[in-house]
């Protein structure tokens, strides 16, 4: 997997929609946050999550976002019933995992990882389906994916120093980044495609 397409994909696709992804990911932490302090965080997140996808994917695909992605696909209460259990589930077994020392609980985390990225794009996918497909398809990329989430670790550092100030730039990048990724994992080139050439950057790249 080439990383720096993936980084260079996303900065070029959130020229415009930065803030406004900030913004969407602000709201979703408010609302998940807001939600487990009165115990509703396991039936928020998920749809949280999943919406935060949707508003994703359209910023990388068409550079536009689109804030009616939080609520749309909540008419279909039926995939809603089945994330609020992939969730659940998940949580589980990344509990588990921690229990019996730490390592097993990463190798669950990054094996498990693309659950939800799966079911938001097929609603009709069963739960332990979508297990299985992230499973599958995290098969010898565990590692890769772990590391790619760790070349971030200059900006997770920068957003601690600044107080959280710096997060305003770098929470959007790390969000699209994340979703590109999982868009180059499963092979759908949209990106590449409908992007504009990109300049070639100059500029140095936190690591």
């Amino acid at each position: 997997m080439n990383f720096k397409e993936i980084k260079a994909e996303s900065k070029q696709a959130l020229v415009g929609c930065r803030f406004k992804l900030f913004l969407a990911i602000l709201v979703a932490s408010i609302i998940g946050d807001l939600g487990s302090a009165v115990g509703l965080g396991p039936a928020l997140i998920p749809l949280l999550m999943v919406g935060l996808h949707y508003i994703t994917r359209k910023v990388l695909k068409e550079k536009k976002t689109d804030f009616n992605l939080f609520s749309d696909f909540l008419k279909n209460l039926n995939h809603d019933f089945k994330l609020v259990a992939a969730f659940l589930l998940f949580s589980v077994i990344i509990g588990a995992g921690m229990f019996f020392f730490i390592v097993p609980g990463i190798i669950f985390c990054l094996m498990f990882g693309m659950t939800f990225n799966l079911m938001a794009d097929d609603p009709e996918l069963d739960v332990l389906d979508a297990l299985r497909k992230s499973r599958d398809l995290m098969n010898g990329h565990k590692k890769e994916y772990f590391l790619f989430v760790l070349s971030f670790i200059g900006h997770f550092l920068l957003t601690a120093i600044t107080f959280g100030l710096y997060g305003i730039y770098f929470l959007p990048y790390f969000q699209a980044a994340n979703v590109n990724y999982y868009v180059h994992l499963t092979k759908q080139n949209f990106v590449k495609e409908e992007s504009e050439p990109e300049p070639p950057v100059i500029e140095a790249e936190l690591v």
